[in-house]
C-alpha cells in the first residue's frame, strides 16, 4: 500500500532508518534507567519537586544521549529536520 501512496517505499532506506533509530533509542533508554537507578541509590529525595527535577533531568540527557547517537550512526533525517527548522525560522 505504501509502495503505491509513495511512489515506491524504498525498502533498504526505511529499514536502515528503522535500525538506525532503534538502536539510538536503546541506548537512550538504557542511559536513563541508568541514571534513575543511580539516582534513587543515592537517596535523592522523593518528594514532588524532586520528582518533577528527576524526570527533566532524565529527558534532557535521553534527548542529548539520542541526539548524539543519531549523529554518530549519520541518521539523514537530523539534516533534513534541521533544514525544515532553518526554513520555518528564517
Amino acid at each position: 500500500v505504501l509502495r503505491k501512496r509513495w511512489d515506491g517505499i524504498q525498502e533498504n532506506i526505511l529499514a536502515q532508518t528503522v535500525m538506525k533509530t532503534l538502536v539510538a533509542s536503546l541506548i537512550m533508554a538504557v542511559v536513563i534507567v541508568g541514571i534513575d537507578t543511580l539516582w534513587r541509590v543515592l537517596g535523592i529525595g522523593e518528594s514532588f519537586i524532586m520528582t518533577i527535577a528527576r524526570l527533566a533531568f532524565e529527558g534532557i540527557v535521553g534527548f542529548i544521549t539520542f541526539m548524539i547517537v543519531a549523529i554518530a550512526l549519520k541518521m539523514r533525517e537530523l539534516s533534513e529536520l534541521w533544514q525544515i527548522i532553518r526554513r520555518r525560522t528564517t
